[in-house]
């Protein structure tokens, strides 16, 4: 039990000892070792807070949104995302929905026995190639469909921005 304690305890120490050291070298290889991180808040944010409050640690005025206003902004923000899943869900859905209605139309045998055999050639050539067909034709609406989603995510963060 005793080696085992012991045991344990050199690793750790080993590995938090190499650990400090590996960050130290880093640190120095890429002049890190006075960095501060100190975020600026944004101008847009701080000219659409009304409310500051004074940070208990720095003793500044800092802008301050109340619970409730991030809440409803969150909301906002977490119900136009979920509504876009959704739209891209149907979508996926309702490619994989026409691809299976073309395979089925493209498969289905006619029986008309008024057709010419140009038209038998043509009708041949579809089911042959019915596969091609469905799927470059979902591709074509998945195109456009990812065109004009992008489009509406690109006027959303214009929007927000």
């Amino acid at each position: 039990m005793f080696l085992c304690i012991l045991s344990c305890q050199y690793s750790a120490t080993s590995f938090l000892e190499f650990w400090k050291r590996k960050h130290s070298v880093i640190a120095w290889e890429w002049d890190l070792n006075n960095f501060e991180v100190e975020q600026e808040p944004r101008p847009e944010f701080e000219a659409a807070v009304k409310t500051f409050r004074i940070n208990p640690v720095t003793q500044t005025s800092e802008p301050y949104l109340s619970f409730w206003s991030k809440t409803i902004r969150m909301l906002a923000v977490s119900s136009i995302v979920l509504l876009l899943l959704f739209i891209v869900a149907f979508v996926v859905v309702g490619i994989i929905v026409v691809r299976l209605v073309m395979m089925t139309l493209l498969y289905t045998d006619t029986n008309d026995s008024d057709d010419t055999p140009e038209m038998e050639k043509k009708i041949e050539l579809f089911r042959d190639n019915a596969k091609i067909i469905a799927s470059v034709s979902a591709a074509i609406i998945n195109l456009v469909i990812v065109v004009f989603l992008h489009n509406v995510r690109d006027s959303e963060t214009y929007v927000y921005v």
